[in-house]
């Protein structure tokens, strides 16, 4: 007799498949980031908003009821993607840190 796969295994590894293939567009951004921040310098004033940029917007996307206080239009465009929160705590961060940011 031939054993039957477990379709719970199955379903399971399937979902990790799609969970995976999720995470290239965001792949793609980190890597065109770093190769954005090599062209202007790792000084320590780029790595901080990178970092923190990063952080945050991944931060934000673990924690869905943070956006519940908002209207439905933010809470579409940011409860699920952490592009744009990165993009955003990006641009403020480059007007908020100071130029000659020194270790």
């Amino acid at each position: 007799m031939k054993k039957q796969k477990n379709s719970k295994h199955s379903n399971a590894s399937v979902a990790n498949i799609y969970k995976l293939d999720g995470m290239v567009p965001v792949q793609n951004v980190i890597t065109f980031g770093l190769q954005m921040i090599s062209k202007c310098g790792f000084s320590q004033r780029n790595i901080v908003i990178a970092a923190l940029s990063l952080s945050v917007g991944l931060g934000f996307t673990q924690c869905e009821n943070l956006f519940a206080i908002f209207p439905q239009i933010i809470q579409t465009v940011f409860a699920q993607n952490c592009v744009a929160v990165v993009f955003i705590v990006a641009i403020v961060l480059n007007l908020i840190l100071p130029k000659n940011m020194e270790a």
